[in-house]
């Protein structure tokens, strides 16, 4: 027996949409969802200079017995105030969940103490982070000899990762005063 619709054109022409419109629906649904699943996961982590600029950044460092005297920044800035070099480290949880990171500072590939918050710390540790949340904090670090084309490595752990999630660098020189 085969199914009949009762009823006038206008009337089957409005079922049709509105099957139309429901199928629509659940379409977008299914892509919503499916588009949530398979979002990227990543963390971006950065460094920023001076006044929180991507410029700016130490490049010299005058020592004197092993303090240092004045850093100069960029090209032309000098700091005789600091006795460090300064950089604002960033970090934005874009993992889709909660994450914790850590930082280690190594300059030559010798791990060096970190200059946060007034304080000299072997690492910055449990920065937690929810999803889409930034850290940006400034912190110091300070060359443990002269020497010219010194690497300065910032390497980011993630949820307790053995090995580092990324890594930035900078070049100083460290020389000493004359």
């Amino acid at each position: 027996m085969l199914l009949t619709w009762r009823g006038n054109t206008f009337d089957k022409f409005l079922s049709i949409i509105l099957i139309i419109c429901i199928l629509c629906a659940v379409a977008l649904v299914v892509h919503i969802l499916a588009e949530n699943q398979s979002r990227e996961r990543f963390t971006e982590f950065y460094i920023l200079g001076l006044n929180s600029k991507t410029k700016d950044y130490p490049t010299e460092f005058i020592l004197d017995n092993n303090h240092v005297m004045s850093v100069r920044y960029g090209t032309s800035i000098f700091d005789t105030t600091g006795e460090l070099g300064k950089v604002t480290l960033g970090i934005v949880n874009f993992e889709q969940k909660k994450s914790s990171y850590a930082v280690i500072t190594k300059i030559d590939g010798q791990q060096v103490n970190i200059i946060y918050l007034g304080k000299s710390v072997s690492q910055l540790e449990q920065i937690e982070l929810q999803q889409g949340e930034k850290w940006e904090q400034e912190i110091g670090f300070i060359p443990e000899h002269a020497g010219d084309n010194q690497q300065v490595e910032f390497l980011l752990y993630r949820d307790g990762f053995p090995s580092p999630v990324d890594t930035l660098y900078l070049w100083i020189n460290a020389k000493t005063a004359q």
